[in-house]
C-alpha cells in the first residue's frame, strides 16, 4: 500500500513539475523596442513568441518606436543612444547588444553606438529573460 501511494505521488508530483517546467520555458522571450531620436523607449518580457514580445514593447514605448532587439531565455539585450543634441533633437546615433551576460551585451551596445557616429553613448534602456 505505501509503495503504490509512493509511486503515485511522485508521479503525479513529476507530471505537475514537468508541465510547470514547460510553461515556464514556454514564456522565454522578449523585446526592447526604442526610439533614438526622442529617446523613447519600451520593453517587454516573459512571452510565447518574439513577435508577441516586440509588439508588447512596441506598445510600451508609445512615441513611435522604430527599432527592435529581441531576445530569449538566459539573454539580456540593451540599447545605447547618443545623447548630443542637435537642432531637431538627439543625432539618431545608436547600437543594440545582446548576449547571455549584462556586461558583454551592454559593452555592444556602447560600441555599436560609437561605431555609427554616437559621441556620447549611452545605455537607453536594457532588460534580461
Amino acid at each position: 500500500m505505501f509503495r503504490s501511494v509512493s509511486t503515485t505521488l511522485a508521479a503525479a508530483f513529476g507530471g505537475a513539475l514537468m508541465l510547470a517546467s514547460v510553461g515556464f520555458n514556454a514564456q522565454a522571450a522578449g523585446a526592447i523596442a526604442f526610439n533614438p531620436y526622442n529617446m523613447a523607449w519600451g520593453w517587454a518580457s516573459g512571452y510565447s513568441t518574439q513577435i508577441q514580445a516586440k509588439n508588447q514593447a512596441n506598445y510600451n514605448c508609445k512615441y513611435n518606436c522604430n527599432n527592435w532587439v529581441t531576445f530569449s531565455r538566459g539573454q539580456c539585450a540593451y540599447a545605447a543612444a547618443d545623447w548630443t543634441q542637435t537642432n531637431s533633437g538627439y543625432s539618431g546615433a545608436f547600437g543594440w547588444g545582446r548576449a547571455s551576460g549584462k556586461q558583454v551585451a551592454r559593452s555592444r551596445a556602447l560600441a555599436e553606438c560609437r561605431n555609427h557616429g554616437g559621441r556620447d553613448c549611452r545605455i537607453l534602456v536594457w532588460s534580461c529573460d
